[in-house]
């Protein structure tokens, strides 16, 4: 270990000793700085992707496009142009076609249509809490109670039997394939 790097560790460990946490990790920052950085071996990458089956230059090369490929970028930018040609007229006939009252309608279409299902969904919710209710009013009662304690202790009861039978079925050969 270089000095420099020797004596930051023995500075941190010494902030780690005392009641300071600020100190002790700014003295570990200056550790992790003084760290040598590490570098991979030079033929690293080629040993890699010769145990892999791949050419090292093909992964920085240019990709090679085939006639498919630049036939369908042609006709994408091609398609881009059109588009971006008529996109304007396009929208200028929508908004002629909509018109403001149209949107204005539309807009408020929507928001009619929202309340109504807030509204709606309303009365779900206090159907729902109303069964709710019952059940938890039927389910506290002292009798569903007791049979409720009841359940679990017969349940608790027959998982213990079943461990014990299980328990008593291990042998050496349990775990082994037969």
């Amino acid at each position: 270990m270089e000095r420099a790097l020797k004596k930051t560790v023995v500075t941190w460990l010494n902030a780690e000793g005392e009641a300071d946490p600020n100190r002790a990790e700014t003295a570990l920052r200056r550790v992790f700085l003084r760290l040598p950085r590490y570098a991979p071996p030079a033929g690293l990458l080629t040993a890699v992707l010769g145990r892999l089956g791949m050419e090292p230059r093909g992964l920085f090369s240019a990709p090679r496009l085939t006639p498919q490929w630049k036939a369908l970028l042609a006709v994408a930018f091609a398609l881009v142009a059109v588009l971006g040609g008529a996109m304007p007229r396009l929208l200028g006939a929508l908004w002629i076609g909509l018109g403001p009252g149209r949107a204005i309608d539309l807009t408020a279409g929507f928001l009619v249509g929202l309340t109504a299902r807030l509204a709606e969904s309303v009365l779900v919710w206090g159907a729902f809490s109303g069964a709710a209710r019952i059940v938890f009013e039927s389910v506290s009662s002292p009798q569903m109670m007791t049979a409720i304690a009841a359940a679990a202790l017969v349940s608790a009861a027959a998982l213990r039997l079943l461990h014990g039978l299980l328990l008593s079925e291990r042998n050496s050969r349990y775990a082994q394939p037969g």
